[in-house]
């Protein structure tokens, strides 16, 4: 079945790295989707989203970035990104 919640915390050591990782799941995304991004505060990862909102062409919306003050914080430890998917 179509992955409903996709909770991307994996390679960010590069913007490539981590785009690979949150858009190489879409084709098994469902019709409406929801993407979670670990350490949103890390640049490489805000790049990635850049280029995954840009390229997906209105198939994709921020919804909310909790940023935190630093790594380690207590709630959302290094930031907390999410995405809709919707097609």
């Amino acid at each position: 079945p179509p992955v409903g919640v996709y909770f991307f915390d994996g390679d960010k050591s590069t913007p490539e790295a981590a785009f690979d990782g949150i858009a190489k799941v879409a084709p098994f995304l469902a019709k409406r989707a929801l993407i979670f991004i670990d350490d949103g505060n890390e640049m490489n990862n805000r790049l990635a989203i850049g280029d995954f909102l840009r390229q997906a062409q209105g198939a994709a919306f921020s919804l909310m970035d909790l940023p935190t003050p630093g790594n380690g914080w207590p709630m959302f430890h290094n930031g907390l990104i999410a995405l809709l998917w919707n097609p």
